[in-house]
C-alpha cells in the first residue's frame, strides 16, 4: 500500500503519504502568505519589505491579471451609468456612449461636470476599491473642466478631493489640448528625438 500511495493521493495531501513531509506544507504556505520583496537599486539589492494585497510586480502573469481586474471595473461602471436615470454623458462622448478610457493604471473618465454623474463615478470608483484593493489616490488625481463650467466647480473638486488641472496634459506620453498642438507643444519629443537618434530626419507630427 505504502509503495502505491504516493500516486493515488494528490500533491497537495501530505500526511501519512511516504516521501512526503509536514514541513512542505509549512513552507508553501508560508511563502504564499508572507512574501517579501526587495528593490533593485544601480544593480543592487536593497532590503526586504512584506507584500500586501495586489498582483506582484514582475510576475509574468501580472500584466493579464491586472488587464481582467479592470475589465470588473468597466463592467461595474458601465452598469451604474445604464441603470442610472441622472447620469449626463460629456456632449461630445453621448452618441459613442464613452464613459472611460484604460491603459493600465491610466485611466481617463468622461462626464458632464454634473454633481449626481460624478456620484456615480465616485461610488463606482468606491465599490471597486473594496472588491479589488485598487484605490485612486487623489494627489495624482485631476479633473479637468470646461471653460464654460462655473456654478458646479468647486463642490465637485471638494467632493472628489482631486486637484484642478488644465490642458494640455500627458496621457501616455503624449500631450492632450483642446486646440491644436503648438511648436511649444511638441519641442520636448523633437528634442528627444535628436538627443536619442542624432543624424536621422524628425518625423512630422499629425493630429
Amino acid at each position: 500500500m505504502q509503495r502505491v500511495l504516493p500516486l493515488l493521493i494528490d500533491y497537495s495531501q501530505n500526511a501519512f503519504v511516504p516521501g512526503r513531509s509536514i514541513t512542505d506544507n509549512i513552507l508553501l504556505a508560508q511563502e504564499l502568505l508572507a512574501a517579501s520583496f526587495s528593490v533593485s537599486l544601480n544593480g543592487s539589492n536593497h532590503g526586504f519589505f512584506k507584500g500586501g494585497r495586489g498582483l506582484r510586480q514582475g510576475d509574468p502573469m501580472s500584466p493579464y491579471l491586472f488587464v481582467l481586474v479592470m475589465e470588473i471595473w468597466n463592467v461595474l461602471l458601465r452598469f451604474r451609468v445604464q441603470n442610472s436615470a441622472e447620469f449626463q454623458y460629456h456632449w461630445k462622448c453621448k452618441e459613442l456612449g464613452l464613459i472611460n478610457l484604460c491603459f493600465a493604471d491610466d485611466v481617463l473618465l468622461f462626464c458632464k461636470a454634473h454633481l449626481p454623474s460624478i456620484t456615480i463615478i465616485s461610488d463606482t470608483l468606491n465599490e471597486f476599491a473594496a472588491l479589488s484593493g485598487l484605490k485612486v489616490n487623489p494627489a495624482k488625481s485631476q479633473i479637468i473642466f470646461s471653460r464654460a463650467v462655473q456654478q458646479e466647480r468647486q463642490q465637485i473638486l471638494e467632493y472628489l478631493g482631486f486637484q484642478e488641472g488644465a490642458l494640455p496634459i500627458k496621457y501616455l506620453g503624449i500631450p492632450l489640448t483642446s486646440s491644436r498642438l503648438t511648436l511649444t507643444d511638441c519641442r520636448p519629443y523633437s528634442t528627444k528625438w535628436t538627443h536619442d537618434w542624432p543624424g536621422t530626419p524628425k518625423p512630422v507630427l499629425r493630429w
